[in-house]
């Protein structure tokens, strides 16, 4: 059990493996605030509405991935995964536990200060 571990730890994946797993996590988990509005917002009703959150799942997890694609290369991926992992639990934090909404005019006061 030790040795699979140990293999486990030292095992490497590809920074296309690494983009995939990064756009899932922040695409899938901690948007379920965004998932629970969309399926109330829906008109949609059983199957049908499964499958168009399933389909905003995808979409939103590809986006993720395309833009992770673009920005990360080999020196730079760890540093945006921190940063993105920090910055999504933080904000998904607020808007499902405390419900705010973060706007265009929170980010920039956020900024400025």
């Amino acid at each position: 059990m030790l040795n699979f571990f140990s293999i486990l730890r030292n095992k490497q994946i590809s920074l296309f493996m690494f983009n995939l797993i990064i756009a899932i996590w922040l695409g899938a988990i901690l948007n379920i605030g965004f998932y629970h509005q969309v399926h109330t917002l829906t008109p949609y009703f059983g199957v049908k509405a499964i499958l168009f959150l399933a389909a905003t799942l995808v979409i939103l997890v590809a986006t993720y991935y395309a833009v992770l694609q673009i920005l990360n290369w080999k020196w730079t991926a760890k540093i945006f995964a921190i940063l993105l992992i920090f910055i999504g639990g933080f904000s998904s934090y607020f808007v499902n536990t405390l419900g705010v909404i973060i706007s265009p005019d929170q980010i920039q006061n956020m900024v400025q200060t």
